[in-house]
């Protein structure tokens, strides 16, 4: 009897010996590993969309967009944007450098110095606005430009630190999860022989361990950018669901039984697999979107489309993997073409008119040659929505708009300028080419609509621009040349030489 007391006693204090073993042994490492991965993967998010929304409010419809925009063509709106996004991007800086390591934190000084180099030059431009008024473009661009280059250089290395991070903290979870199943399964048989209830404490421990490792997943399912982890021989390990919403993958698919090769286009497969592999024999991380290409990848469906991607090669014992992080440009793409495009007539709007004026204007003083434009007017378009109807009248802004596109090149750009008014660019062309152009759409339009209930005709201003000039100066031109058109009687053209 006495023996058994002593026999409990000692199971008892055995029991709890053990049982603060595995609290020493194992619940605490896993505790801390759980803490450490979720602060990694916390980081990682972070950092990406910092990166993200740096690139954003500094670059393109941004900053700098801005900026080069009012340099081009001085309208005071652009450089009020700019700096009014200066307080933004100066908020992202500090939100990025709080999220690098100390060693790395000089990093950003390329970023804050054209940052303060285009705050500097905006600031300059603001106080002399008058004065920089008579600047040509190329002399004011000269004056107040700013070599980004280095800032965008140091972004593309956070990202790569940022997803070396995300390497280093993936393989180190796989490893201590290996091993702390093996000691979970060591201390189950052990403590399961001698004390059932130590059974209850290891499976405490593990559950914990798969509750660290669901919170990896949830981050991962969060991310808006999709996940590809990939081996060596091309095979698909793993993908998160961004990955299967932009490829349209179907839940039920087994993505482990597909290849890599599937998603990329049927012209670059065996290029891909050869650049794959070659990439994969060692150990480093690129971000190809910064290599001046486009990249492009395709869907289940056959869909090709542009693509971002950033991939980063690992070794783990013998084996050799890649993790890719892909972002759909095509959406953005999408978003582009939907601010140029006016979506009656299928054709450019007057705001990318604009832009596509300044820009030929400066290619012309730069590299030489001509541009002619014509300002084409709808004759009596009033009449026809008035007598028919909008329904019908916007069918004759479709048919006129055919009759431009089938007798320009595609070198031409054909934008609506107005209700019913168009304008048509023509790079390289001379003033009488242009001419025989704009007899041809009044003889085709007059022929095309003849015996109608209401003929439309077309009057047409004709401009070629001179060295020098700005795009208003050429609007104008074309505008008088168009006025003066009607004058005469409409369903004709009037060249601005002629006036």
């Amino acid at each position: 009897m006495k023996s058994s007391k002593y026999f409990y006693l000692v199971s008892v204090v055995g029991f709890f010996a053990l049982l603060g073993s595995v609290w020493i042994f194992l619940y605490a490492p896993v505790n801390q590993l759980q803490k450490k991965w979720i602060l990694e993967q916390e980081k990682y998010l972070q950092k990406t969309v910092a990166i993200r929304d740096l690139q954003k409010e500094f670059g393109y419809g941004g900053l700098i967009h801005n900026f080069k925009n009012f340099v081009i063509r001085r309208d005071r709106h652009y450089l009020e944007s700019s700096l009014a996004a200066s307080p933004r991007v100066e908020e992202k800086i500090i939100e990025l450098e709080k999220l690098i390591s100390q060693q790395n934190f000089g990093v950003l000084d390329p970023v804050k110095e054209a940052f303060r180099q285009y705050g500097s030059h905006a600031k300059w431009m603001g106080d002399n606005f008058e004065l920089i008024q008579g600047y040509p473009v190329e002399a004011l661009d000269t004056k107040v430009r700013v070599d980004d280059s280095g800032a965008l250089a140091a972004l593309n290395i956070i990202y790569d630190l940022s997803v070396s991070d995300f390497t280093k903290a993936k393989n180190l979870t796989e490893n201590m999860e290996t091993s702390y199943q093996e000691t979970l399964i060591g201390w189950t048989f052990v403590v399961t022989i001698i004390y059932w209830g130590m059974l209850a404490s290891l499976n405490y421990v593990y559950q914990s361990f798969k509750k660290t490792y669901r919170h990896l997943e949830s981050i991962n399912e969060l991310s808006p950018l999709a996940l590809l982890l990939v081996s060596h021989g091309g095979k698909i390990l793993q993908v998160n669901s961004s990955f299967r919403r932009m490829f349209n993958i179907p839940e039920e698919l087994d993505i482990t039984k597909v290849s890599v090769e599937q998603f990329v286009p049927d012209s670059f497969k065996d290029q891909h697999r050869i650049d794959r592999e070659q990439f994969q024999s060692s150990e480093r991380s690129v971000a190809m979107y910064d290599r001046g290409k486009k990249f492009h990848a395709k869907k289940l469906t056959g869909e090709e489309f542009e693509i971002d991607i950033a991939i980063s090669s690992m070794r783990q014992d013998s084996e050799r993997f890649a993790l890719a992080i892909i972002g759909d440009k095509s959406e953005e793409n999408i978003l582009k073409r939907a601010a140029e495009i006016d979506h009656l007539t299928n054709i450019y709007n007057r705001r990318f008119a604009e832009n596509a004026l300044t820009n030929e204007l400066y290619r012309q003083d730069r590299y030489g040659g001509q541009l002619t434009v014509l300002l084409i007017d709808v004759d009596n378009f009033k009449t026809v929505n008035d007598s028919l109807g909008h329904d019908i009248g916007d069918e004759v802004l479709k048919q006129v708009v055919e009759i431009i596109q089938s007798n320009t090149r595609k070198s031409d750009i054909l934008a609506r300028w107005g209700g019913d008014e168009f304008l048509c660019l023509l790079p390289s062309t001379d003033i009488k080419d242009a001419e025989v152009l704009a007899a041809k759409l009044v003889n085709t339009t007059s022929t095309t609509f003849r015996g109608k209930k209401l003929p439309t005709t077309l009057s047409v201003g004709v401009a070629a621009s001179e060295a020098g000039q700005s795009p208003l100066d050429v609007l104008k031109c074309a505008d008088s040349a168009l006025y003066r058109a009607k004058e005469n009687g409409r369903n004709g053209f009037v060249s601005h030489t002629n006036i």
